[in-house]
């Protein structure tokens, strides 16, 4: 296992995950909707949390665990983006990070 989170690539992938969800919610589809904006915002800053929690805790059960969390944090983006009509959920940047 390596030594810190930094060094895992679903990490390094969610943070670009994380950083084109910022970016794509910041120009189109999601100025008015704070709500629905905010909601985008933190599953995608969840799924960079729940692989930190689990490679945190140490344990590989739990570790696997919070990567299903991650997962499902995943899945959550992409919905919220499909509530945007803004087709901003098919693009293949997002959806090639889950």
């Amino acid at each position: 296992m390596t030594e810190c989170f930094e060094d895992l690539r679903a990490w390094q992938t969610a943070r670009k995950l994380t950083n084109e969800v910022y970016g794509l919610t910041s120009k189109r589809g999601c100025e008015s909707d704070w709500t629905l904006k905010d909601q985008i915002r933190w599953a995608s800053t969840s799924v960079m949390s729940n692989i930190v929690e689990g490679f945190e805790s140490w344990t590989r059960p739990q570790f696997i665990n919070y990567l299903g969390h991650a997962k499902a944090s995943a899945g959550g983006a992409v919905s919220a983006l499909h509530r945007t009509g803004s087709g901003l959920s098919r693009r293949r940047k997002i959806r090639r990070h889950i």
